[in-house]
């Protein structure tokens, strides 16, 4: 990162013919980078790990299954949208496990 000499803008860097150049987009000021160096920093990321639901806790409401018309199911709410929006309704088939979310 660098910064204009004459203007104190921050300057982009382009590539033209070959050359390396740090450009001013305010005031046009040019330089040539004569020994470029690229730096980078990797930042290892913590890992996550999902576990499943355990299910006893949720609640078990009287829904049709679409996929094998048993008559229970696992419930829960998610916010998976915008804060003004409803929350989405998920049901996990308490026989087949089939999981379908509704938008009320």
């Amino acid at each position: 990162m660098k910064f204009c000499p004459r203007c104190k803008s921050l300057m982009r860097i382009e590539k033209k013919e070959e050359k390396i150049f740090y450009i001013c987009p305010s005031c046009g000021y040019v330089e040539e980078i004569t020994n470029p160096r690229i730096t980078m920093k990797i930042q290892k990321k913590e890992r996550v790990t999902v576990i499943e639901k355990d299910h006893t806790v949720e609640a078990i409401v009287k829904v049709k299954c679409p996929k094998c018309n048993n008559d229970t199911a696992y419930t829960w709410i998610v916010q998976t949208r915008s804060g003004d929006e409803a929350s989405t309704v998920f049901y996990k088939c308490t026989k087949c496990g089939y999981t379908w979310r509704v938008y009320p």
